[in-house]
């Protein structure tokens, strides 16, 4: 957040609350608690501040109210990356069992099943799982189904 926007937001809370709760060693505090704060989310935070509350937003307030902002933002980042890591459209490096290290199979000469197996890719290795590693031998046995 830019210092002048901070200033212009402090200025709104101070003509609508006065000035004596906004000197400048308080707003030296909030300044602390909300610099690397977008300035959108300041101007939101500061209406509805002045909307809900009756007396003056102290520090604890746009401390809280910035933890809640981190908070959603990382969710938000987190879910995203998600959505990109676990995309069923994205590229695979692995065609047998799309980079989850297993698969499942359905044996040729029997209809019991499915089997699982561990792939022969980097993410199979990895897999701790006690499962039989998927070999050339099994391409005849069994059909691979996902």
């Amino acid at each position: 957040m830019s210092p002048q926007h901070f200033g212009t937001q402090i200025n709104r809370l101070a003509e609508t609350y006065g000035a004596g709760p906004f000197k400048r060693e308080r707003a030296d505090l909030i300044w602390r608690a909300v610099k690397d704060m977008p300035d959108e989310w300041m101007t939101r935070t500061v209406d509805g501040f002045i909307a809900t509350f009756r007396q003056a937003p102290l520090v604890p307030d746009f401390a809280e109210a910035s933890r809640v902002e981190r908070q959603r933002l990382w969710e938000s980042r987190k879910r995203q990356s998600n959505v990109t890591q676990f995309n069923p459209q994205a590229r695979a490096r692995c065609t047998l069992c799309r980079d989850t290290g297993c698969l499942l199979a359905f044996s040729k000469e029997s209809t019991t099943g499915p089997y699982a197996f561990l792939c022969r890719c980097d993410a199979g290795t990895r897999d701790v799982r006690n499962l039989p590693r998927w070999g050339a031998d099994y391409d005849t046995q069994y059909e691979v189904i996902a």
